[in-house]
């Protein structure tokens, strides 16, 4: 099929990673924006990503066969394709509760946690929406809660 397609393989490859990644955001998008607090964002968005990522077949296949095309190794060149659309995403969501310096930088973070896991995923993952809600409680909502500002998150963190 690869022979078929204008540009080959890699064109190919680029065109289905494409449309997997627009539907993995779509797909996000949609659960993130039935959050009313900050923390339901936040579960819905780690445990939504982790099970989507975690549960991708073609991903499970790509990783144990070719990591490299999957541009998430561990290395700054690895995530440079990767971290800047998931922290410009994650950063649209976190301003509906979260000052725009503190939501750019708790996108980071989020999205480097979530990449970061779903990279040593099943071992350190699970499916299901109480390990998120654990990893939220402990890691990010206390790391976010330091670094957010004004009102929009007050009486959310309280």
């Amino acid at each position: 099929m690869y022979r078929a397609f204008p540009g080959g393989k890699d064109a190919l490859l680029q065109a289905v990673v494409a449309a997997e990644v627009a539907a993995f955001f779509e797909a996000l998008n949609s659960r993130l924006l039935e959050a009313s607090t900050l923390r339901e964002l936040l579960v819905a968005g780690v445990g939504e990503a982790l099970e989507r990522l975690n549960g991708h077949e073609a991903l499970a296949f790509l990783a144990e066969y070719e990591p490299d095309r999957l541009s998430l190794i561990p290395a700054p060149s690895g995530l440079a394709r990767v971290l800047p659309p998931a922290v410009t995403f994650t950063s649209a969501h976190l301003r509906r509760f979260l000052p725009e310096a503190a939501a750019d930088e708790a996108a980071e973070w989020v999205a480097r946690l979530v990449l970061s896991y779903a990279m040593c995923a099943p071992l350190v993952a699970p499916s299901g929406g109480t390990y998120a809600a654990r990893l939220v409680d402990a890691v990010l909502l206390p790391a976010i809660g330091s670094a957010a500002t004004g009102p929009p998150c007050a009486a959310e963190l309280s």
